[in-house]
């Protein structure tokens, strides 16, 4: 059976999240998937995904991203 993601990594804070993903572009490690709630504090989903769209080109084809809630 194959897997998904070979790791899992929990950010409590979507600042911390968008923080690791700019460095993933940096380091060309990104993830392969993002499991976005929208329901998050002092930055939500949506807010989330606006910060994204600055870095949409680096991360096209290579993330893909679920939005839970």
């Amino acid at each position: 059976m194959q897997k998904a993601v070979d790791e899992v990594i929990t950010y409590y804070e979507a600042k911390d999240a968008l923080d690791a993903i700019i460095a993933g572009i940096e380091k060309n490690d990104l993830p392969n998937l993002i499991l976005l709630d929208l329901n998050m504090p002092l930055m939500d989903g949506w807010e989330f995904l606006e910060a994204l769209i600055p870095l949409e080109e680096k991360l096209k084809d290579k993330v893909n991203i679920f939005i839970l809630t």
